[in-house]
């Protein structure tokens, strides 16, 4: 079960295009998901954010990840790689407030954050794919 009652594994919004003018390529975002072993339903959102550009936050029965509106393709792609890592690593900790008290422990600001070893392999997954294996397309 996920989203609502739904078995699904991939919920995407209503809305066609971003602001920024791509849209999410489904075929490639359920191959990334089978790439990173994500086996909780995963709802994408867009959000308005100017300043954060992408979140993951766990749902217990799925994970909600959020891409900003107003990116440029090549970014939403590498947001949206970065973010689906998250959900990866927050599997790993079997549930979401072990792995929300382990990314905190880590560091969220400053420096901290950039060293942070959840963030560098989201980083690290992210530039690696997002460009050969795009998750969004015009």
């Amino acid at each position: 079960m996920g989203l609502g009652g739904v078995a699904r594994r991939l919920l995407l919004p209503a809305r066609e295009r971003a602001r920024a003018g791509w849209r999410f390529d489904v075929r490639a975002i359920e191959e990334a998901i089978d790439l990173l072993e994500i086996r909780r339903p995963v709802q994408v959102k867009l959000t308005g954010g100017r300043y954060q550009v992408g979140g993951h936050y766990g749902r217990g029965d799925h994970h909600v990840v959020t891409v900003s509106t107003f990116l440029g393709l090549p970014q939403a792609s590498e947001t949206l790689w970065h973010e689906l890592v998250h959900a990866a690593q927050c599997e790993r900790f079997e549930n979401d407030a072990r792995f929300r008290r382990a990314y905190r422990l880590e560091g969220k600001t400053g420096e901290r954050y950039r060293t942070n070893g959840f963030e560098v392999e989201a980083r690290q997954i992210a530039e690696a794919f997002a460009w050969d294996f795009p998750l969004v397309r015009p």
